[in-house]
């Protein structure tokens, strides 16, 4: 029993002395892909919306594929539990106007959402430098 708890503690000091970047570093490959001399706003409908897994623990990440006057793209939005608490619902169909860095991923081009806009409503999701929103104010 003893050595239970020694391990557990020790589990967590060693992950309260890793840099914070470094725990999230595999969840957010988008953040550090956003490049800000890529900004563009873009309109469309969207197509799609799916949930990808981006680690072993089964977190994902929110995508849409958009439709716009220039072909279908392919749109990161931020973490699944982050958008699931927002107030701005996204669904096929909505005509959404996105602004966010296009950079290749994967070897195709996609768009890192920085901010929604559908009607009335906008949801920002990344600062003017691509840091997320999600992450707290120590990365604003």
């Amino acid at each position: 029993m003893k050595t239970i708890f020694l391990l557990l503690a020790l589990a967590g000091a060693v992950a309260l002395a890793l840099p914070r970047e470094s725990l999230a570093q595999s969840a957010d490959t988008f953040s550090r892909a956003y490049d800000p001399n890529t900004v563009e706003t873009v309109s469309g409908r969207i197509i799609s919306i799916e949930h990808v897994v981006h680690g072993p623990r089964g977190a994902y990440g929110e995508h849409l594929l958009l439709n716009t006057r220039q072909g279908h793209l392919v749109v990161h939005l931020g973490p699944g539990w982050f958008m699931e608490r927002q107030s701005l619902k996204l669904a096929p169909h909505d005509e959404v106007t996105i602004t966010g860095s296009r950079v290749m991923l994967g070897g195709r081009a996609v768009l890192i959402a920085a901010r929604v806009t559908k009607g009335h409503e906008t949801l920002v999701l990344r600062n003017a430098h691509g840091l997320p929103v999600w992450r707290g104010s120590r990365y604003r």
